[in-house]
């Protein structure tokens, strides 16, 4: 898993892919990261924390799950920054 504001704060990611060994990610794992365009989540990803995107202004979401998994948080994406489900990549 990665944990709880394992990047906040690194402004210079703009992409990130999360790899598939990957199953949860923590609590603000990337808040603050405020030039992240795109973040790619595998579908291998079942349980999210709250704020996990908090100040995350200009990132898309792509997830590959075809909806919200029902382990993740309803405060994952607190600014509700727009999200493809079912992304094939």
């Amino acid at each position: 898993s990665i944990p709880k504001y394992a990047f906040r704060s690194c402004y210079v990611i703009e992409s990130i892919t999360i790899p598939r060994k990957i199953s949860g990610i923590g609590e603000g794992a990337f808040d603050s990261l405020f030039n992240i365009k795109t973040i790619i989540i595998p579908s291998t990803v079942t349980t999210m924390d709250e704020n996990v995107f908090r100040d995350c202004y200009m990132v898309t979401i792509y997830a590959e799950a075809n909806s919200k998994p029902a382990g993740w948080n309803s405060l994952w994406n607190p600014r509700s920054r727009p999200v493809v489900w079912g992304y094939t990549g």
